[in-house]
């Protein structure tokens, strides 16, 4: 099984953004849920951040990957996450 980085790796490779790219998304979405008293599982995140990635490719005038997670999580929220056993 992969670790959290080399799933990073391995989604940043297949889309139009760089691996830094993909870090500044993951590391936003968590702050974004945290804030939110929220978490969700590596894979559920990077899934949702692959959504919008998929979603910039189309887009003429890119705005980073993670400007983009932000403004879809604000738009949409993130079912995937669940409370914090805080």
């Amino acid at each position: 099984m992969k670790n959290f980085d080399q799933q990073l790796e391995a989604y940043a490779e297949e889309s139009a953004f760089s691996l830094t790219d993909w870090q500044a998304a993951a590391k936003a979405m968590r702050a974004w849920l945290e804030t939110r008293g929220l978490t969700i599982s590596d894979e559920a995140l990077l899934q949702y951040i692959a959504c919008c990635a998929e979603g910039q490719a189309c887009n003429v005038a890119h705005a980073s990957l993670e400007q983009s997670t932000l403004d879809y999580l604000d738009a949409y929220g993130c079912a995937s996450a669940a409370a914090s056993k805080a």
